[in-house]
């Protein structure tokens, strides 16, 4: 049985294009997608930590902070808002209409 350790297996984790010569031509899309990948992973954690403060203050403050919000955006913002509930009616109308098939 061989033990020897080849070249190519070492105990560092792979990552494109890190081997790659400088004149390899995949190398610029190789970062290009490893940048917007981190940055994904950036702005999923910045969700999933709002997600979580938003959760908190509901555990914290229940439904009524909610509907005090929900009522404020209204009155800050009545088109989006329209839109939204519009948008929100439009889909629970699909999704009724597929489960009466």
């Amino acid at each position: 049985m061989d033990t020897t350790k080849r070249p190519e297996e070492t105990t560092e984790p792979w990552k494109p294009g890190a081997h790659a010569p400088s004149g390899f031509p995949g190398r610029d899309a190789i970062q290009s997608v490893r940048d917007g990948l981190d940055a994904l992973g950036n702005q999923m954690r910045c969700a999933t930590e709002t997600v979580q403060r938003r959760m908190a203050d509901f555990q914290e403050h229940g439904f009524d902070r909610v509907k005090e919000d929900v009522v404020r955006y209204t009155r800050e913002q009545p088109t989006n808002a329209l839109l939204v509930a519009a948008g929100l009616g439009l889909l629970l109308g699909i999704l009724s209409g597929l489960r009466r098939r």
